[in-house]
């Protein structure tokens, strides 16, 4: 059985141009992962249900805060399969849709890393939010 996850989205520049997009992907599997990270906590992992390469169609990661332009050296950060890889600042919500674009992170991306560095500003505690769709097997 094949699951839909429906996405949907409105960008729009204030008097300006705007861009819709409906797609509606058919997914063998899904898993929502709820992460807490807390201020200086070492790298936290989290393991993702991809193993092969092509098999992640979607990777949405989403936050209950982000970098606060005032302090910018505070935020989360995370990094895709290994501590020396490249880190990435999720600084507004994260969508990659397709294999191509969840490739560009790793051809196989089996855990993330985060990190918080907490600024006067933020919470002590972060709550990130990991959707996943799995590719439909023939």
């Amino acid at each position: 059985m094949t699951e839909k996850i429906i996405v949907t989205a409105n960008i729009g520049v204030q008097n300006g141009p705007s861009i819709s997009v409906n797609r509606v992907m058919e997914v063998q599997a899904y898993e929502l992962i709820d992460v807490e990270i807390k201020t200086a906590e070492p790298e936290k992992s989290v393991k993702l249900p991809s193993t092969e390469e092509g098999e992640m169609l979607l990777l949405a990661i989403t936050s209950n805060w982000y970098e606060d332009s005032k302090d910018p050296d505070h935020c989360v950060t995370y990094k895709v399969n290994a501590s020396d890889g490249e880190e990435f600042i999720l600084d507004q919500p994260h969508l990659l849709m397709g294999n191509s674009s969840v490739t560009m992170l790793d051809s196989v991306p089996t855990q993330l890393l985060f990190s918080y560095t907490k600024g006067t500003t933020a919470p002590d505690v972060v709550k990130i939010k990991i959707l996943i769709g799995l590719k439909v097997t023939s």
